[in-house]
């Protein structure tokens, strides 16, 4: 389902409901997905195969409208293989949703093509698939982004092939098979995409959070932060009671419940500018007339 006009989500559906803990260690079992912190990650006991995929499933507590789901701060490689599939009854019996391809029945890549091929360099370790290169794949969390056609769902289950990844002890940049796959947070709700949207400007941040400090001469010393994204929507045209949706929504979250950000439908802009966030700044809504409202909307990325 196309996202012309960009999501919001809230109201994640997985913690209310129960997880299958087989597969998972007992140190950090599945249920560790269901809660945040995403430092607190489900920990797999091995790797997933084609045959042997490692399996996160489980149930909604009800049956929920979903539209979009996601993995977040993951340890899966950008080429590795992702497969979605809802369920219109506990035991799993009838798929309302796979997110497999239908022409080709593939699963889908953890992280799509982001570079068109005039962008690419012969040589680089990148460019036949088109996705980060090794030095900056590391600097993104691995979220699995699905944005899936309006459905009422009681249960879920995703299936992950890949060996995972772990930082090397003596350089964090530097990334290692793990041998283990890791879920920091699973997520799956309706989302907010407005019907229409004419908007001029709006920014996707970078927020580095090095402390800088001056000392005499004009030099600085840095110490390194974490950084984190950021997102102004100014929603200028809204269709009449989009406006209304998102009084409700901020209501809801305050500042301190979590809140998905997704720009729209490309699967490379999903994957560099949508994230888990919390609402900042007060929201505001304006009425145009009768039949048209604006609002704006600020979110910050969420990074432990």
């Amino acid at each position: 389902m196309a996202l012309h006009h960009g999501a919001i989500a809230d109201r994640n559906r997985v913690p209310g409901g129960t997880v299958d803990e087989a597969g998972w260690s007992a140190a950090a079992p599945a249920s560790q997905a269901l809660v945040l912190p995403l430092g607190i990650k489900a920990r797999s006991v091995g790797p997933g195969t084609a045959a042997e995929p490692v399996v996160l499933r489980g149930t909604f507590g009800g049956r929920f409208t979903i539209t979009y789901a996601a993995l977040f701060a993951t340890n899966l490689w950008q080429g590795d293989r992702v497969r979605l599939r809802l369920y219109a009854d506990t035991a799993m019996t009838t798929v309302l949703y796979d997110s497999r391809n239908a022409a080709t029945g593939q699963d889908r890549r953890v992280i799509p093509c982001l570079y068109g091929w005039r962008q690419l360099r012969w040589g680089d370790p990148n460019v036949f698939r088109g996705d980060l290169p090794p030095e900056d794949f590391a600097l993104y969390p691995t979220n699995v982004h699905v944005a899936v056609p309006i459905v009422r769902a009681a249960a879920y289950r995703w299936d992950l092939v890949g060996t995972g990844y772990k930082r090397a002890p003596d350089n964090p940049a530097v990334l290692e098979e793990a041998g283990y796959l890791e879920v920091g947070h699973a997520w799956a709700s309706d989302s907010l995409r407005p019907q229409r949207n004419y908007a001029w400007g709006g920014s996707n941040d970078w927020n580095p959070t090095d402390e800088v400090k001056r000392v005499s001469g004009g030099g600085a010393l840095v110490e390194p932060g974490t950084g984190y994204r950021s997102v102004d929507v100014p929603l200028d045209v809204l269709v009449k009671g989009d406006g209304d949706r998102l009084f409700d929504l901020s209501r809801r979250v305050n500042w301190s419940k979590p809140v998905v950000w997704l720009p729209n439908a490309d699967p490379a802009d999903i994957f560099r500018y949508g994230f888990l966030g919390q609402r900042r700044d007060t929201f505001k809504k304006t009425w145009r007339h009768y039949r048209r409202e604006a609002a704006s909307i600020r979110i910050e990325e969420i990074t432990t």
